[in-house]
């Protein structure tokens, strides 16, 4: 055995003896929430021994005492953000309750796939504090001392029910910080804690004594004004919270700026209950957030129809996902200098039983919220694949295909397994991938995006940056990337009189491409204006209505086919 193989078997050691003798209790669960292993004191704290639990999911809630959050709550928490830590009551096996403070932590291995969860807490009953310090912290958020979502409905019922006898109207505000997820993603979880605890100190200190707030959980807070008889008085809150929330956190020598948007009902003309006031100020924070983010909005009637289409929109796509009613569609990518067809790039529309074909607009972004973009974006590219490579085997090559990357695919961990297994099945080479990602998806995370780009480029798949020009990459990380291709955006194919503005950004994002030894692929060209341009300015490739618009699987082939002759005659 080496020194180094000693190094790790004792550090091995190490670990094993810490985690058996740690006074808090551990669980290792796989990646499905079934536990695979607990510690002692687990079962000194629950009473539970590894029989009772081993192999089956993990009881995160056990007491049927009302809690602030639910176990899919927490789970979901864990997924988003990696992390979810509170307090809540849990039971033993002896029917007795205890309050805990819980911590739930995913793990990644080194390709960033999701492998396990540690679950950990300690019995806050067993550090001697009296009843009334335990109640406090029962209901009080343990990072930002503030009211938990418990506590804070609580007020929210008292406030309630003092202005139906006083017909005094109140706001109920819910606010979410903007892009705060990529703090904890880049900085850690420690410091973006740090960075919470400051805006809750913010937020509390904007509102007067009269004035409820709560964390609701992880990075959205409840709010309760009262005394808002003008509407006036309201925006005057709303603005000073966004305000407070918007200045800068310096934090271990960093500065960190988070915007908010705040979403308002008012008691009594947008509902007449807790319940349905916390639903609509969600549904408002929800448009603010579409509206830009840094806003707020006030809850109108068309969002509870908005939020009921979107309900039946959910489901549907869902039964459409389940039933194949998605297409393939294909946009031919033109080499200018030869005029030949050299791949293609897919787009995805839904044929929906009874109504037609419905294009990506309008129902893609509800599928990145619902997180059913992952399986939709996996069968796509499972589907272009599988066209691609009989294509190919049909003589109608040589054909690269481009295929879209959404931000939830691209952040969930297990892409490049993903690609692999799909290559695999269809047994398309990776040298005929293309995956494009948008600037804005590689800016959430450089380092993160760099680790995963170059996973992919490494297995031969090329990458290209798509939308280029619309987004705010830097050029200083934009040499660091992996990447073969820069998509000028359809939108600077406008105006190419001499001396536009238009004309000039395509001319310089053309020569700094070519400078970094990147191809240029020009879409949404519809013009023989635009196509000369392009080709005395030495664009590589261009896509557009002027050559095809994207058209279904069986007229691609017919395309390739009559390009193919075209050759050989």
């Amino acid at each position: 055995m080496t020194n180094k193989d000693e190094k790790r078997v004792h550090q091995l050691h190490l670990f094993t003896r810490l985690y058996q003798n740690i006074i808090d209790g551990v669980a290792m669960v796989d990646a499905q929430g079934v536990v695979q292993a607990i510690n002692p004191a687990f079962s000194t704290i629950t009473g539970l021994e590894a029989a009772d639990v081993v192999g089956l999911p993990m009881p995160l809630l056990r007491s049927p005492q009302q809690q602030e959050i639910t176990q899919e709550q927490i789970w979901a928490a864990v997924q988003q953000q990696d992390q979810w830590h509170g307090q809540l009551w849990n039971r033993r096996n002896n029917g007795t309750d205890y309050l805990e403070d819980l911590t739930v932590t995913a793990i990644h291995n080194m390709h960033g796939l999701l492998t396990h969860y540690i679950v950990a807490f300690h019995d806050m009953s067993s550090i001697g504090k009296d009843n009334e310090t335990l109640r406090h912290t029962a209901y009080h958020d343990s990072l930002t001392q503030l009211p938990t979502r418990k506590l804070y409905q609580d007020r929210l019922e008292q406030v309630l029910a003092h202005s139906e006898r006083s017909q005094e109207k109140f706001a109920v505000m819910l606010l979410g910080l903007d892009h705060f997820k990529p703090i904890n993603d880049s900085a850690g979880h420690p410091v973006g804690d740090q960075v919470l605890q400051i805006i809750a100190t913010r937020l509390r200190s904007a509102l007067r004594d009269s004035d409820s707030i709560g964390r609701m959980m992880g990075d959205e807070f409840g709010i309760v004004v009262r005394g808002v008889d003008r509407v006036q008085n309201t925006v005057h809150v709303a603005r000073k919270l966004l305000a407070a929330a918007a200045e800068p956190c310096l934090v271990e020598a960093n500065q960190f700026v988070v915007t908010a948007s705040i979403g308002i009902a008012i008691f009594p003309s947008d509902g007449d209950t807790a319940e349905v006031l916390i639903k609509q100020a969600y549904l408002a924070m929800g448009r603010a957030k579409k509206a830009g983010r840094n806003t707020y909005q006030f809850y109108t009637s068309a969002m509870g129809v908005e939020a009921t289409r979107r309900v039946l929109l959910e489901q549907s796509l869902r039964r459409a996902l389940e039933q194949n009613e998605f297409i393939p569609f294909y946009q031919p990518k033109v080499q200018i200098a030869t005029g030949r067809v050299v791949g293609m790039e897919t787009l995805i529309r839904w044929q929906q039983p009874g109504i037609g074909m419905i294009p990506p607009d309008q129902f893609i972004p509800l599928a990145e919220e619902t997180g059913l973009i992952i399986p939709i974006g996996e069968w796509i590219l499972r589907e272009s694949c599988r066209q691609t490579q009989q294509w190919l085997q049909q003589g109608l090559g040589p054909l690269q295909v481009a295929v879209n990357l959404s931000a939830r695919q691209f952040q969930k961990g297990n892409l490049l397994l993903t690609v692999e297994r799909i290559l695999d099945e269809t047994g398309l080479a990776a040298q005929c991938l293309d995956l494009e990602i948008t600037e804005s998806l590689m800016m959430t995370n450089v380092d993160q995006a760099i680790r995963i780009l170059k996973q992919l480029h490494d297995k031969g798949i090329s990458i290209s940056v798509d939308d280029f020009g619309t987004g705010y990459s830097s050029l200083n990380y934009l040499k660091q990337f992996p990447i073969d291709n820069l998509k000028i955006d359809r939108s600077f194919m406008g105006n190419f009189a001499p001396g536009s503005d238009d004309v000039a950004i395509v001319r310089a994002i053309i020569s700094m491409a070519h400078s970094l030894g990147l191809h240029v692929i020009a879409e949404g060209v519809e013009t023989e204006q635009h196509l000369n341009f392009l080709r005395e300015n030495g664009c590589d490739q261009f896509q557009g209505y002027y050559f095809s618009k994207p058209v279904a699987a069986a007229s691609f082939a017919e395309l390739l086919a009559q390009r193919r002759c075209d050759e050989i005659g």
